[in-house]
């Protein structure tokens, strides 16, 4: 265990999974996943959580299909092969072989880490309704009753945390998730993955050195950024059609490491983004369309995976890089 950390167990929130569209081949998952199964760090889970994650993709199978029907049509019109999964065409998969096809992605992650499930405590249904009356995280003054799942996650979490003196990790940006770690003098919330292996890598033998590689070589990973940035499309959360005019990195707000070995490391950038879009709005009932203008600053994850001399901190070949694909403007409200 590396020297800075507080405990080997950590937590993954269904949203930290969501955030990632699933994509659990992402640097981030990988390295987690290597580590893992090193006996380094102790992955945990629960039984609910494990379903709210397959509930999710079930929300989600309809927009990812939409998605892959038109980068596929895209790629169609360039003359290049199609997008195959599993040997067949993602342009003709249906939503729940879509929603198979991630649910499995993630049972092998899991399996991978060698996942420990952590059953939920006799009393963690008394405890949770004393949250609940109580107006406390992750309940709140509204009493938000669709947070009971998250309080019997909590519950059972509790019941690790502290062992042997030791922190669980838990990995999520929820809100009342985040609230509710607080309570607890031996849950150490971060808000994703690769704040948990920037720590880990904190007294790396190579950390030194990847450092000074990002440092001598910032005006190259800026203009790279740059280009990343330029290829995020526009969707909405309503049928219609986004086109970004704009998009401009406004600040590097972190960079993480996630992986450094000898002569290959990751590195998480946090970028706060501005995008300007015209919206194409399709109301229900075949209305006419309303075209608006739209406005959204937020932070992009942009993951750089490159090669790199221990010996000249000049040397940096980006091998390939992981981003979001899109970004969501909202339909509903100004954003």
């Amino acid at each position: 265990m590396s020297k800075l950390l507080k405990g080997k167990r950590v937590f993954l929130d269904t949203q930290v999974f969501r955030k990632a569209r699933f994509g659990v081949s992402n640097p981030a998952f990988k390295k987690l996943s290597e580590i893992c199964k090193e006996g380094d760090v102790t992955l945990v889970t629960t039984s609910i959580t494990r379903k709210e994650i397959d509930a999710q993709i079930d929300e989600v199978a309809p927009e990812i299909k939409k998605t892959l029907g038109t980068a596929a049509s895209i790629l169609v019109g360039f003359g290049l092969p199609e997008i195959t999964i599993n040997g067949a065409s993602a342009a003709t998969l249906t939503e729940a072989e879509i929603a198979a096809f991630l649910k499995a992605l993630v049972a092998i992650f899991f399996r991978d880490c060698d996942v420990e499930e952590i059953e939920l405590p006799k009393r963690a249904l008394h405890n949770a309704l004393d949250l609940y009356f109580g107006k406390r995280a992750p309940f709140g003054p509204g009493k938000k009753k669709s947070e009971f799942p998250d309080a019997f996650v909590l519950e059972a979490l509790k019941s690790k945390a502290g062992q042997n003196g030791e922190s669980v990790y838990v990995i999520s940006e929820d809100s009342d998730f985040s609230s509710a770690c607080k309570e607890c003098p031996h849950f150490e919330q971060l808000p994703s993955i690769a704040h948990f292996l920037n720590l880990w890598n904190v007294h790396s033998d190579s950390i030194k050195q990847v450092r000074a590689t990002l440092r001598a070589n910032i005006k190259k990973i800026h203009n790279l950024l740059d280009q990343v940035v330029e290829g995020i499309s526009g969707e909405m959360d309503a049928p219609g059609s986004v086109k970004i005019s704009h998009r401009e990195i406004v600040d590097v707000l972190d960079e993480l490491v996630i992986s450094c070995d000898d002569s290959k490391a990751s590195t998480e950038f946090v970028c706060y983004v501005e995008f300007d879009a015209f919206l194409e709005i399709h109301p229900p009932h075949n209305a006419h369309a309303e075209q608006r203008q739209a406005h959204a600053g937020q932070s992009v994850n942009i993951t750089l995976e490159f090669d790199y001399d221990p010996t000249n901190p000049k040397v940096f070949e980006v091998v390939t890089y992981w981003a979001p694909q899109s970004i969501t403007f909202s339909a509903h409200r100004a954003s």
